[in-house]
């Protein structure tokens, strides 16, 4: 009787398994157990690029799945958000890119099929901050003053990225509120756009403080404004006045987020793995040591939600600059 009596106990501590089991499959226990592409918005090589590579190499470590960087370049991030929201490889696939990829390309292109709302930021990464810089030699040009002079008497031509590009936009809006007569030079990336400078083919152009810091301290070009809200003491030997100097609008005030996001369609439990790792990796001491190296300005303090409305907010002030624009 008492064999009897222990078999049955120990199937039913089996059974009860079994249901247990069953119990946690059915709850759909969240875990991602597949490998992870993560789409980069620029060509191999780039800053964006490297700094991607370092930060799918940590979350590869913290979610025990391959996150593979793929590189899809074109069109201001539209081909590869574009490429991301249509053609998933994965569901937890991340794209690392900057916001204007949600606020110009949307803004300008009417093939865009895309907004913000179909992505969700998982975690701000860095802040870029702008200025504007000249080559006294090659223009005569020694303040933002002698700019604004010249272009208020002959035609300014000044270095952007594109038509639909952020430097363009924030350029023309300044100097259109100044009443200057402006014309641009098309580059690709700050630094042509510098050495651009440099060779005389434009007399003034936008770009990262950060990417301009190595030719400002050789001489090479010189800071004349800076699109913060207050003026940039980082130079060593310059006082970098700000934008609002010129105009009183903060609209005019530029910083360039870049941000990881996945797909808006992606469900919580998932995108909270996702998040707990990114964050993990950030808050990181050897990966935040090994995104210094390769160009991170800062990780700003402030949440996914909160990024999201900064797209919002860029997409409406690049709405607003169209429309002045073409008055």
């Amino acid at each position: 009787m008492k064999k009897v009596l222990a078999m049955l106990l120990v199937a039913l501590i089996a059974m009860g398994s079994v249901m247990a089991g069953g119990s946690s499959e059915a709850s759909g226990e969240a875990k991602i157990d597949e490998n992870i592409s993560m789409y980069v918005t620029v060509k191999a090589g780039g800053a964006l690029d490297v700094r991607a590579r370092i930060i799918a190499d940590y979350m590869s470590r913290e979610l025990g799945v391959n996150v593979t960087v793929v590189n899809l370049p074109g069109a201001g991030g539209l081909t590869c958000a574009t490429q991301m929201l249509t053609n998933p490889s994965s569901p937890y696939d991340l794209m690392f890119t900057a916001a204007s990829t949600f606020t110009a390309g949307p803004v300008f292109d009417p093939s865009c099929i895309y907004t913000i709302d179909d992505f969700r930021v998982v975690a701000p990464v860095d802040v870029e901050e702008f200025g504007l810089f000249i080559v006294p030699s090659r223009t005569g040009f020694e303040s933002f003053d002698d700019v604004v002079e010249y272009g208020l008497n002959k035609e300014l031509i000044f270095g952007c990225g594109g038509i639909a590009n952020i430097t363009y936009l924030y350029q023309a809006a300044l100097y259109k509120a100044l009443g200057m007569t402006y014309n641009t030079l098309i580059h690709n990336g700050g630094i042509e756009g510098i050495t651009n400078c440099m060779g005389g083919h434009n007399m003034i152009t936008m770009c990262g403080l950060e990417t301009a810091r190595p030719y400002v301290e050789s001489g090479d070009i010189v800071p004349v404004l800076t699109f913060n809200d207050s003026d940039y003491t980082g130079y060593e030997g310059y006082t970098v006045p700000s934008v609002l100097n010129y105009v009183d609008n903060q609209e005019n005030v530029y910083r360039s987020l870049m941000e990881v996001v996945c797909l808006g369609n992606l469900d919580d439990a998932h995108y909270e793995i996702l998040k707990a790792a990114l964050d993990k990796c950030l808050a990181n001491p050897d990966c935040v040591a090994e995104l210094e190296k390769v160009g991170l300005n800062y990780i700003p303090d402030m949440t996914a939600e909160e990024a999201e409305e900064f797209i919002s907010a860029e997409y409406d002030t690049l709405t607003g600059f169209v429309e002045q624009l073409i008055e």
